[in-house]
Formats: structure tokens, sequence, C-alpha cells
């Protein structure tokens, strides 16, 4: 075993069951699916005309609630999915956790002794419909198999899997930190393990001939143990892992008129064979600290507004590479709230403009400054008629304020075709104190077929 101490790949340990998605039914289905059970029961369950009729008595009043019953009449019956989870040898296991992923709220109990259980999915999804269903039991491999909404008799295997122990210490001077959870990562599923008198062991890891570990600690580096076997009911001992506490990046976020942006997102995604980040929240004073960086090594830095802040654009998303050598390091970070450019597409190439039949447009923009700073944000020309019918073909995307060389790429749906202009020393306003946003006006932009090099 060759261990290294960073790369991982994902931020925090998955506690519970994995997250599944929809399978037949998506989250836009769903939201489907429900506005039409809606709107149906606003149709069938409306007042009458003559229910509003204006009269000093007599007249029938207007209904303004609806009872669970007439819902549940509208709505139909909960539906459920049973089944029976065993493991490999076609013994009962006894409190597997499961999930549905539903746009719902699903209703599961983990598995009985029998190793029958019973997940409700609610009233929004009918007989036959495929979703995923996402189960978990300690010292088998999670799996996520299709099931059909209203099956009374799935059955589930569980294979069992891997264990993995090791023990872990801190560099002379610190402190092992008490309650302290390991997460153990192999492929695309993380086991959790709790760390006891220094050491950890978890179960119902993967098999793999050659699996790649990630071991992560909140607060000090990844480690990572590439080529290991994992064989199914063995136990692989890793030894004992010497936790690096890393570097500390220390991020201040305040907005164009020097406030603190409370609540705003420092992450950290470091490079290298595999991507990992690191996210913390700024408090009250705009500060946040993330700890456990690997030194030497680049890492993207970048403040994300909180919701609220602006207008949730990426515009407003401030990036930059740097490499930490030392223990600690500081960054500030300045977040301006979007500007929206509307303009006027015209244009300037040879013959007619290309998109004179089309309905709509794709309109993309990369933006430098002087001191080398970039940003990339996306808008179009909206949907509507036939752009060649149009008195002008108006375009909107978002800015960030500041002195900007703005190329703009202009895309016609469903085409490799490209047309792009050129806005260079481009000031774009901060927007006044209280407002989300601001709005400049660029007029009209030439617009040529890109050259093809």
């Amino acid at each position: 075993m060759n261990p290294t101490a960073w790369n991982h790949d994902q931020h925090s340990p998955v506690h519970g069951p994995p997250r599944g998605g929809t399978v037949g039914v998506g989250r836009g289905t769903a939201c489907l699916l429900v506005a039409l059970f809606v709107l149906q029961a606003s149709c069938a369950l409306a007042p009458r005309d003559d229910e509003f009729a204006a009269a000093d008595g007599g007249a029938p009043a207007a209904r303004t609630e609806v009872t669970a019953a007439e819902i549940r009449a509208q709505f139909g019956p909960a539906q459920t999915i049973r089944g029976r989870v065993v493991d490999g040898r076609g013994r009962p296991v006894e409190g597997a956790a499961l999930y549905a992923g539903i746009y719902d709220r699903s209703a599961a109990t983990p598995s009985d002794e029998d190793g029958c259980f019973t997940v409700g999915v609610g009233r929004l999804y009918p007989n036959g419909t495929t979703i995923a269903l996402s189960l978990r039991a300690n010292g088998l491999v999670p799996t996520t198999v299709d099931a059909l909404v209203g099956e009374q008799d799935l059955r589930v295997v569980l294979r069992r899997g891997a264990a993995v122990r090791g023990a872990v210490v801190v560099p002379a001077g610190l402190q092992l930190p008490e309650d302290l959870a390991v997460s153990v990562q192999s492929g695309g599923d993380t086991q959790v393990a709790v760390v006891r008198d220094g050491r950890f062991a978890t179960s119902g890891v993967e098999p793999s001939q050659a699996a790649r570990l990630v071991i992560r600690i909140d607060g000090f580096v990844p480690w990572v143990v590439s080529g290991v076997e994992l064989t199914e009911g063995a136990t692989l001992d890793l030894g004992m892992l010497e936790l690096d506490p890393g570097a500390t990046l220390t991020g201040t976020v305040r907005d164009a008129f020097d406030e603190p942006v409370e609540g705003a997102t420092l992450q950290v995604t470091g490079g290298g064979q595999v991507s990992h980040s690191w996210y913390a929240s700024c408090g009250p004073d705009g500060v946040a600290r993330v700890r456990g960086l690997p030194r030497g090594v680049r890492l993207k830095v970048a403040a994300v507004p909180p919701e609220g802040f602006g207008r949730s654009v990426r515009a407003e998303r401030v990036e930059r590479t740097l490499t930490i050598e030392d223990a600690a390091r500081r960054v500030s970070f300045l977040l301006h709230r979007a500007v929206r450019l509307r303009g006027r597409l015209v244009w300037s190439g040879a013959g007619s403009a290309p998109w004179a039949d089309d309905t709509r447009l794709e309109v993309r923009s990369a933006a430098r400054s002087a001191s080398g700073e970039r940003w990339r944000a996306a808008g179009g020309v909206p949907t509507g008629p036939p752009l060649g019918k149009r008195e002008h073909v108006e375009f909107g995307l978002w800015a960030r304020p500041g002195t900007w060389d703005v190329d703009i790429e202009v895309r016609r749906p469903g085409s490799w075709e490209r047309s792009v202009a050129r806005i260079e020393g481009l000031e774009i306003p901060v927007p006044a104190r209280g407002e989300r946003s601001g709005l400049l006006d660029v007029g009209a932009l030439l617009v040529r077929r890109r050259a093809v090099r």
C-alpha cells in the first residue's frame, strides 16, 4: 500500500442511505403531476358562480377551505412498495434502512426480523411508476434497485462487503479530538465510522481487486490508499495513519459597500487526479475558515454569495487559484451584486442574419479586466416569433460590475454555428445600496460570423 495524504472525491461523509434519483418519474415530471392534481382538485372543488352572488341574506357563502377527505378523494389512496431483503445466502436481513428517491417525502421503517419492509410513497405516484429504492445494512454493500409503485413482493439481495480498520494518531503537540468520525470511501459509496481509543473500523465496503480508498477526517488532510485488495468477508488493516493538520485558509468576504457578507460560502477545490472540495460558511463578520488543506498543491478558491444576496447567478461568484505553502494563509473577496445587460443583436456579416428563422438564441459572455480577473455568464434571446420577423432581436445576460473587455458568443439552437461580438472597456456600474441587481443597456451589438481557424 502506498498511502498519500490528500486527494478525496467527496467533501463530507454520507450519513444514512445514499440519495437516489427518481427513475421513470423525475423532479420535473413530479412537479407536473402535482400541478395537474392541484388543478383538478381546484376545478372540482371550486365554488360555483352563485356562491359568490352578492346578497344581503340567503345567498350561499363562498367556500374557502378544502377538507382532508376531499383532497384524498382527488389524489387517490396512498401508495406503497412491499418486499423482502436478504443477504447473498438468502437469509433475511433485519434492520436494513430504505430510501425512496421520489419528489415527495417517503415513509419507511427498517426491515423486520424476517427481512420484510414497507415503503410509503404518498399519493402522487400511480401504480406502476418506476422509482429508485436504496437499501443499506450493516456489513453489507449498499445497493439501489428499480421498484414499481404498488409492487408487493419485491426481493432485494444485499451482498456481504469487506471490512476496513485502522488507527489514527496526531503529530506531537496536538490532541486527538473527541467524537471523531472517519469516512472511508471506495468507488461511489462512503462508509462512516467513529474513532474510539484512536481506532476505527467499518464494514460493508464494496469488494475490489484494486480498490482506491479515501480516508477523511474533518480538520485533517485526507488520506488516499491505492491498489489494495478488498475481499468479501475479509478485513483490511490499514495500520497506523498519522493525521496531517495541513493548512488553514481564512477567507474574508465583503460587498461593494465594505459590508461583511454573512452566509457566503468559501469553497476550496483541489486539483490532481481526483478533485476534492472543502466548504465553510461565513459568520456575521464575513469570515470563514477551511482547515485540513494540502500544502504545495494548486487550489481553486471561490466565494459564493448566500441566497438572497443578489440574483444567484454565476457572474456573482468570484474565483481565484492559489497554492498554500505555509500553515496559514488569508484571502479576501469582494462580492458584487449582478447587473443585467440588455441590448440588440445586429447582424454585420455578409448576407442575411443566419438566425432569421430561429425562435430563440443562446448568448454567452466571457469577460476579462485589466488586472486579469475573469467571469463568464450565459443568457439569450427569449423564445418568441421567428427572429427575422421581430423589429429588434433583444438579448439579456448577467454581468459583474467593473471595467471589462467582454467577448460575446451567439449560438443557434441545435447548430454548431457561432457568431461573435466584442465590447471593449465596458464600464458596468455597481447597483445602488439595497438593490439586489442593476440594469445596463449596451445598445446595438454588431455580430459577425466567427472565423474558422
